[in-house]
């Protein structure tokens, strides 16, 4: 995932909304998600509901004016808040390879920390940004935060799976020491 501090930093502290920029990273950081969907043949329904949420974003992505303070930029500071948390993709690759036992707890737990902060963090920004922009828009507005809202709570329900089952995984390796 190519999101990394300095340009979110640049979107949402110095409100330097860059709509090449955005859209090019939409493309890059949805291309795991659209292959996994095909290369990967045991995946949690929630996650393939996920992946499908994070294709549509994408697509939705090319047509978006990031200049315009409108719903886009709650989709893209949820992915910027998602690709901090890129320890959890490396802890979920690294079930397939050999790594010790103190080194898979140390991950699993610094991974649920990380996940976990970086997601709590993201809904609050989510929900004062969603709330502000409710009261100060008119239907069409409301409209398309409802289908943001409807499509986001796919890829939230699949966040809350994998926090269950980062808790899961901490304990049962808690268990093994």
């Amino acid at each position: 995932k190519l999101f990394h501090a300095r340009p979110a930093c640049a979107l949402v502290i110095r409100d330097e909304w860059n709509t090449q920029r955005i859209r090019n990273l939409g493309v890059l950081y949805a291309i795991p998600d659209f292959v996994s969907l095909f290369l990967v043949s045991r995946m949690a329904f929630s996650t393939k509901l996920h992946h499908v949420c994070v294709v549509v974003f994408m697509v939705a992505n090319l047509f978006n004016d990031y200049s315009d303070d409108g719903v886009g930029r709650a989709l893209v500071v949820y992915a910027v808040f998602s690709t901090f948390a890129y320890l959890v993709n490396l802890l979920l690759a690294s079930r397939f390879l050999q790594v010790n036992a103190r080194m898979a707890l140390a991950m699993s737990v610094v991974a649920l920390v990380v996940y976990g902060s970086c997601l709590c963090i993201n809904w609050l920004w989510q929900l004062r940004y969603v709330l502000g922009r409710w009261y100060m828009t008119d239907t069409t507005g409301r409209l398309a935060l409802a289908v943001y809202l409807s499509f986001i709570a796919m890829v939230v329900y699949d966040d809350l799976v994998l926090v269950s089952w980062l808790r899961l995984n901490v304990k049962r390796k808690l268990k093994v020491q």
